[in-house]
């Protein structure tokens, strides 16, 4: 895991961008009798777009449970973290946008 320059935040990154041609991922990690979780979730189906949206719950993976412990909902878009508790409207939105950008400039050149 590295960490980006997102605007004026650093973000932790999961993976690099994907191919020009397929949509976005956006990726929820949640967990069970979450109401932020849930609220999260009703965000992203009505601003998802045409990407690819994957829900994790984070006590089924020690790993994920480790890295957010309580700090959920997380939101990552193409293994960027966007948003972790509260989502804000349009947030997912914006960040769907940026990463539409960052394909539309092509791969990242490889690593030195």
């Amino acid at each position: 895991m590295t960490r980006v320059r997102v605007g004026r935040a650093w973000c932790r990154t999961l993976g690099g961008r994907r191919s020009v041609g397929e949509p976005p991922t956006l990726a929820l990690m949640t967990r069970a009798r979450c109401g932020l979780c849930a609220r999260a979730q009703e965000l992203i189906e009505t601003e998802r777009g045409d990407a690819r949206v994957v829900v994790r719950d984070v006590d089924d993976d020690a790993e994920l449970q480790q890295r957010y412990g309580v700090r959920v909902p997380g939101v990552l878009v193409d293994g960027v973290e966007v948003a972790e508790l509260e989502l804000a409207r349009g947030a997912v939105r914006a960040s769907l946008r940026r990463a539409r950008m960052a394909r539309a400039l092509g791969p990242d050149p490889p690593a030195a």
